[in-house]
Formats: structure tokens, C-alpha cells, sequence
């Protein structure tokens, strides 16, 4: 640590010794938390009772006849009650899935359930214990072939073809930030101000033998929910960045927002961000305020209360402005943003300069880009200092999303 508030180099060992991999900002994308743990950020493990979601291990079975298998998707389950009552199986868990895979004779299994002696889940952050959990996954998938090879239609000459190569660890820590994601976010289809993406999967709650699934109200929300920058920035550490499980969640929201999409979504915000951050030589916080002054659902909670203590010291409007010209500075060459006066500039309200003069900004990058976003708070910035007042979204000239720039 360079001092208590700023990570100076994550050691590591490899093949070569131990090495110390220096940086400016770091981004913790362990699923984890280990690097923000280590670094002493604050961070939380389990619900209230401190009960962790239970891990799988995943495995694949080839040589299934589709035809005769039939429609195990949704048969699989009564056929395991069935299997059970006559004494003859006991399966870790309800809810399993096994599902086809591209090739019809390929079908992956999601059936076992991970715990350790005393009943409760393998902890992914504990050695010994994983090691114990890939014995008896293991042992689970051994027994499951059995009764797949003798009980559902389809299957009986089926093979086991791999298996994960680790574990599926649902849940460990999760690194407090400067805000954190809720169930009722999540169940509400709650939107935010600084939203980096979007979350579509429900609360998936992988409980001791079950699985326990809780909806957005269908069709009459829209079916996501945003996910906020920053759940991303983590407290006390200044130049650290989370992203995936491990981001800033509670242990209900984190059973949704856990997957793979919204991974993929926060991993390309921090990675992002962290850019961004370097560019205009500032700290990954300072992105938050741009954003967090255009409302006042500011907080993850809402409450002035909660503002106060997620926002804290902000930095001052001239400091900001900077920040946001120095990543302009880095944008702007590299995306071709081009600032265009609109139609009818004619107009009186349009004649002079900035500020006085109502200005369009032309992105040729796609939506979601590092160029987009340093637009869109560049936008917001001139729209409240402007005469006018006005407040342009930016426009996308020769390039749409997918499509090279002509």
C-alpha cells in the first residue's frame, strides 16, 4: 500500500518467484473480493444469518438420444421426486437443470449442490474447503449418472463427458461501495442516474436443497433494472474498482446481478472507467459526481440521510470541468468527436459563443463507448453552465453499433 487509502502493487507468485505488479488503479474482478479484502477495503459475506449461496459444480453428458429424451427438460424434476420416494436416490438439491446443448446428443447437467459436514455452503474463499467441494461434486455427479443412465428415457446409454474445471462459487465477499444494490432494485426494476448497464436475471437463490427464484412483476414491468457506477467504486481505497459478484450488493441482489450479463456489463464499465480515471489523471470516484448532481435519487436508498454519507466531500465545479476537458482532450482524437453547431443557428439564442450559443456534439462511436460516455458528461456540464439552458443528447453520425466507421 502506497498509504492506507491507495494500493501501490498486488504481489503475486508465479513460476518466476514473486513478483510485484505495480499500477494506478486497480480493478478487483476476482468474484472474490481478494484484492479489495487484502487492501482493507470494507466488504460483507452471506445474508443476515451469514448463510452463503451453495455452489455447484457443473458437468456435460454425451450419447443422449434427443428422440427418446424427449421432453426431459421439463420432465427431470418429477422424474427425480419419483426416483426418491422410492428410496433408491437422494439428490443435494430440487430445481435441477438439464438442458440440450447445441448438438442434440450433447446435454448439460446444473443438479449438484455443495456443502460442507455441518450442512452449510462451501466457502470460496477458504482452500480447504474447496478442495472438499470438488471431491464430493464429484461424488454427486457419480451418483446423478446413475440415475440419469437408469431412470430417464434417452439417457440410458449416455457417458459423462467433462466436467468443470472448478467450481461454481455463486457467492463470497462483497466489497462495500458508494452505493449497493438491493432486492428491491432488483424486483422494482429500479433505474439510476449513473447507470453503467442493465440486469435481467431474477433473484436466484440457491438455498440448502433448493433453488428459490423471485420475479419482476411480468409483463407489467419492463424486466431489468439498472446497475449504478457506483456499486463498482469501492470505499476507503481510492484508486480500486470492483466488478462482477464481488461488486457492491446486498446478498439478495447479488443472486441476481451475479450472472453472467451483468458481469460482463460491470467489467466493461470499471475497465472503462479505470481508463478514463488515467486519462484526466484523477481518481475513479470523481466520475461519480457528474452524474449524481443531475438528481436528487442520488443514493441507492434515497434518503438525504443516505446522500450525505454515500456522496460525502464533493470535489469543487472548476476541479470537475477539468477532469471532464482532460478525458475530452484523450477522447477526442481517438473517436473523432466532432462539436457542430446545430441547424438554425441564426436564431438570436444561437448567435455568439458558448455560452450564449446552443452547441451539438457529434459522437461517431456507438452508444456505451469511452468516447459516448465523456460526450454524455461533457453534455450535461455545458447544458448547466449554458445561457440556454438546453441539454442535447449526443448525436451518432456514420457509425452505428456494430457497423465500421465509414
Amino acid at each position: 500500500m502506497r498509504d492506507e487509502h491507495t494500493i501501490d502493487a498486488l504481489i503475486v507468485e508465479t513460476k518466476s518467484g514473486r513478483r510485484a505488479v505495480r499500477g494506478r488503479v486497480f480493478v478487483d474482478a476476482s468474484g472474490d473480493g481478494d484484492l479489495a479484502c487484502w487492501a482493507g477495503a470494507p466488504w460483507e459475506k452471506g445474508d443476515a444469518a451469514g448463510r452463503l449461496l451453495y455452489p455447484t459444480l457443473m458437468f456435460r453428458v454425451n450419447n443422449v438420444d434427443a428422440v427418446r429424451a424427449g421432453d426431459a427438460v421439463n420432465d427431470i424434476n418429477r422424474l427425480m421426486q419419483e426416483a426418491e420416494a422410492t428410496g433408491d436416490y437422494r439428490f443435494p438439491r430440487k430445481g435441477a437443470i438439464v438442458r440440450p446443448q447445441k448438438h442434440a446428443n450433447e446435454w448439460r447437467a446444473n443438479v449438484t449442490q455443495l456443502r460442507n459436514a455441518d450442512g452449510s455452503a462451501v466457502d470460496g474463499t477458504d482452500a480447504l474447503q474447496l478442495s472438499a467441494g470438488e471431491i464430493e461434486g464429484r461424488r454427486q455427479i457419480r451418483d446423478y449418472m446413475g440415475f440419469l443412465r437408469a431412470r430417464v428415457p434417452g439417457f440410458e446409454s449416455s457417458y459423462l463427458l467433462d466436467i468443470a474445471p472448478q467450481l461454481g462459487i455463486r457467492e463470497t465477499r462483497r466489497v462495500v461501495g458508494h452505493a449497493m444494490l438491493a432486492a428491491e432494485d432488483v424486483l422494482g426494476c429500479r433505474s439510476f442516474p449513473d447507470t453503467v448497464g442493465v440486469n435481467a436475471w431474477p433473484l436466484e437463490r440457491h438455498v440448502a436443497g433448493d433453488v428459490q427464484w423471485s420475479w419482476p412483476p411480468i409483463p407489467e414491468s419492463r424486466g431489468f433494472n439498472h446497475l449504478p457506477y457506483r456499486m463498482l467504486v469501492a470505499r476507503r481505497i481510492g484508486n480500486l474498482l470492483v466488478a462482477g459478484r464481488c461488486a457492491s450488493m446486498t446478498s439478495e441482489a447479488q443472486s441476481a446481478a451475479r450472472v453472467s450479463g451483468g458481469c460482463f456489463v460491470m467489467g466493461q464499465a470499471a475497465g472503462t472507467a479505470a481508463h478514463l480515471a488515467l486519462a484526466a489523471g484523477t481518481a475513479p470516484r470523481t466520475w461519480i459526481f457528474p452524474y449524481c448532481r443531475r438528481s436528487s435519487s442520488a443514493t441507492a436508498h434515497g434518503s438525504a440521510a443516505n446522500k450525505s454519507a454515500i456522496l460525502g466531500s464533493q470535489p469543487d465545479e472548476e476541479t470537475e470541468m477539468k477532469t471532464l476537458f482532460a478525458a475530452l482532450a484523450l477522447a477526442v482524437p481517438l473517436a473523432g468527436t466532432v462539436l457542430a453547431q446545430p441547424a438554425g443557428s441564426g436564431r438570436a439564442a444561437d448567435a455568439g459563443v458558448w455560452p450564449a450559443k446552443t452547441i451539438r456534439m457529434i459522437v461517431p462511436f456507438p452508444p456505451g463507448s469511452s468516447p459516448d460516455l465523456v460526450a454524455r458528461m461533457l453534455n450535461d456540464k455545458l447544458g448547466t453552465r449554458s445561457a440556454s439552458g438546453d441539454r442535447r443528447e449526443p448525436t451518432w453520425r456514420g457509425r452505428q453499433p456494430g457497423q465500421p466507421l465509414s
